[in-house]
């Protein structure tokens, strides 16, 4: 198959054009030559990938970096889900990286190439409805007032698009936590807002599947 690239070890991947004389399998995402070769072109191993059957036009945006660089509250750490606070860079020290709010966990978790390099547990001061999961990916350029732009990349399962101004006015997350976040993002980082659990599953193996519209999928058990 010209250009695939497998993305889990079960079967989906992305390749140029049909299969040659035998049907596709469940996972196969079929692209134009020409497109799959561009793509193959400047992809590489940790990349993060989203594929859903949804119509979605991105846009640039500067309200996701808030949850991470603008009105954090400092409620006390007592007062915070026993998650526990874990910040190990060191497991590992280069690749891409995913920020997941997960609000069904009440937890933040940091990937760096498929590893759990951090988690903590956050607080919203008043309840708040979050449908479905959204995703912006970190650009390199910043708007007036220097905060980094974002690309609202996708938003799966999900109605309205998300306030995330209003949102970062609620969230309280640990200021040292938000202080070593802060430091590892760059122009390709992931951030998904999501109500789904992060599965333990999701880091095990030879495959990383941040998350998956799966109702059934069990909670990461607090304070673990």
């Amino acid at each position: 198959m010209p250009y695939m690239q497998l993305l889990t070890w079960d079967g989906i991947a992305l390749h140029a054009g049909k299969l040659p004389g035998y049907p596709a399998s469940h996972g196969c995402v079929r692209l134009s030559e020409e497109f799959a070769e561009k793509l193959y072109s400047v992809t590489k191993n940790s990349s993060t990938v989203i594929v859903t059957d949804q119509k979605y036009a991105p846009g640039k945006t500067a309200s996701p970096g808030l949850l991470l660089s603008g009105k954090i509250g400092d409620a006390p750490l007592e007062k915070l889900p026993a998650a526990g606070f874990e910040w190990q860079p060191e497991k590992s020290a280069e690749g891409a990286v995913s920020i997941i709010f997960s609000m069904s966990d009440s937890v933040l978790y940091v990937f760096r190439n498929g590893v759990q390099i951090g988690r903590t547990a956050f607080n919203l001061d008043k309840k708040v409805a979050i449908s479905g999961s959204h995703v912006y990916s970190a650009l390199d350029s910043v708007d007036s007032d220097g905060k980094r732009d974002w690309l609202s990349v996708t938003n799966i399962g999900g109605g309205e698009n998300l306030d995330v101004k209003a949102l970062s006015e609620i969230t309280k997350i640990p200021p040292k936590f938000v202080e070593n976040a802060r430091g590892i993002i760059t122009s390709g980082t992931t951030l998904i807002i999501t109500d789904l659990p992060v599965s333990p599953e999701a880091h095990k193996g030879h495959d990383f599947s941040i998350t998956t519209a799966d109702p059934e999928q069990p909670k990461v058990p607090h304070g673990k």
